[in-house]
């Protein structure tokens, strides 16, 4: 078998017109793509994108969950799904976004939590007038006073915690 043409990467051949397609795979903001954890550390999550770039995910990025731990949650060759915040040409890196996927699925959940009346943990954010802020996979939720279980409280009280609710 003649080889030429083909190009020995490790244990894997691949044609040059398969090592050219890759190499010009272009990575855009707004995207999602697919990636491959290479460290948890620092605060970052750093992603092997398969091209000339890193991604680079800070731990803020990757959940909104009150209990999210990027650091026992993930290991080194996990596959990840992420959204492409931004692209940085002169340091070759991109910015990632776990949180951002999730808060574009949330808008998918909703109809189906109403319509099953299901209850649903959210972080409260902050007490606005006549009632809560809260946050739920990046989408934020309005909690009026009202609809609290507690009459009369002080409504500072929820702020920072985790409350159960139903969206109507």
């Amino acid at each position: 078998m003649s080889m030429k043409g083909w190009i020995i990467v490790g244990k894997e051949a691949m044609d040059f017109e398969q090592m050219l397609e890759e190499s010009l795979k272009e990575i855009r903001s707004g995207s999602i793509i697919k990636g491959v954890i290479a460290n948890v550390s620092n605060g970052n999550i750093i992603i092997d994108l398969g091209l000339k770039y890193d991604g680079i995910m800070p731990y803020s990025e990757y959940s909104d969950e009150a209990d999210a731990n990027p650091e026992k949650e993930l290991k080194v060759g996990d596959e990840i799904e992420a959204y492409v915040v931004r692209v940085n040409d002169m340091e070759g890196t991109v910015l990632l976004s776990r949180r951002k996927i999730e808060g574009m699925r949330m808008w998918e959940n909703i109809d189906k939590w109403v319509e099953e009346k299901k209850p649903v943990t959210v972080k409260v954010t902050k007490e606005v007038g006549a009632g809560l802020l809260a946050n739920k996979n990046g989408i934020q939720v309005f909690i009026p006073a009202s609809q609290l279980a507690e009459r009369n409280v002080d409504l500072k009280e929820y702020v920072g915690r985790n409350i159960t609710v139903r969206f109507l």
